[in-house]
């Protein structure tokens, strides 16, 4: 098959909604199917410079970005400014984002469309405008149940629900939790809102108050933030190898989002035998269970965080068992399975 993702815009920065569709364009490629992604490229640079010169830089971006993630060379990067710029060549193009919805939907081409909804998008437009992007005629895929509810309630029928996966080969543990320092932390930081960065850098202030020596990595996609600066570890877009290198270094893994479509980096964390702190978003649903694999709290209280990682440095063996739990867990969402199940579904 001949099958290309639409992506919103060039993936410069990691992120684990571009990361996915990268997973699966890799997979795909491997198993004798052409592979192109495009980046959405209209609004790049959009008032600074005429239009030609942002289609010209826009198609240099497009050939060197991810530098954050190894793309196989089977698979194809293209700058799409305009439907002109999309082949119709495809068996498949799959919409990833609200504003890809509706470019792909408008294309002229007697393929396949479907839609790979991965999040609840209302941090990029209003709330009417992605209801009306679930109301568009493309077979719509998602990643968690709480996704799939609300794009059924909206439609009326039940999308698929292929639930993310990760890469066992890269994360996994390497270290066994107490062989860590006991006051260790990883957490990753995102300036959107809705990641809740700010209450986690909270839960750091009270952490390092009462535990000088503590060890606290953060991993990042812009500069370090000045309420870090001196207090942490900060790497800036670093590769998956290297968060799995850091994860294997910590006790507790924290997050603090908000809201998530899924959650990727604790499931990571799991992976890699951390012992996980987590809000109660609706994402992290997908694979926590407070007490047995994780410790939830409701999202935005920081001392409940804070009190959640301080029980996981006292304690080795809540510790070890949340850790053993975790990793168990993990297995289940093996990449190879759900790689597979995703290229079935285009078929």
């Amino acid at each position: 098959m001949n099958i290309a993702f639409v992506l919103p815009n060039i993936q410069r920065k990691p992120g684990g909604g571009a990361k996915v569709v990268f997973q699966y364009a890799n997979y795909i490629g491997k198993n004798r199917n052409t592979v192109t992604i495009y980046y959405m490229t209209d609004r790049f640079l959009k008032g600074k410079l005429p239009d030609g010169i942002r289609r010209k830089i826009g198609q240099i971006y497009s050939c060197v970005c991810p530098n954050w993630y190894r793309l196989d060379r089977n698979v194809t990067c293209k700058a799409a400014f305009d439907e002109s710029d999309i082949s119709n060549k495809h068996d498949v193009i799959i919409a990833t984002a609200v504003m890809t919805a509706f470019f792909v939907d408008k294309l002229p081409y007697k393929c396949k469309k479907f839609y790979f909804i991965q999040g609840f998008e209302t941090f990029y437009t209003s709330e009417a405008e992605v209801f009306r992007s679930y109301r568009l005629n493309l077979k719509k895929i998602v990643i968690s149940k709480w996704l799939q509810h609300i794009v059924s309630e909206c439609t009326g029928y039940v999308p698929q629900l292929i639930s993310n996966g990760i890469d066992l080969s890269v994360f996994n543990t390497k270290v066994e939790i107490l062989k860590r320092s006991r006051h260790s932390i990883v957490f990753h930081y995102r300036e959107a809102p809705l990641k809740g960065c700010e209450y986690g850098i909270m839960v750091i202030e009270h952490l390092i108050e009462k535990y000088p020596d503590i060890e606290i990595n953060v991993v990042g996609n812009v500069s370090c933030p000045s309420t870090l600066k001196g207090k942490c570890k900060y790497y800036k877009n670093i590769t998956e190898h290297e968060v799995a290198d850091i994860n294997n270094r910590a006790r507790v893994f924290m997050c603090t989002s908000i809201e998530e479509g899924f959650g990727l980096p604790g499931l990571e964390a799991m992976a890699c035998g951390c012992a996980l702190v987590t809000t109660d978003f609706e994402g992290s649903r997908e694979y926590t269970n407070n007490g047995i694999n994780a410790l939830v709290c409701s999202p935005r209280d920081s001392r409940s965080l804070t009190d959640n990682v301080i029980k996981l440095f006292e304690d080795d063996n809540m510790a070890c068992q949340l850790s053993k739990n975790a990793i168990d867990t993990a297995k289940k969402f093996d990449l190879r399975k759900t790689t597979q199940l995703f290229l079935e579904s285009l078929t």
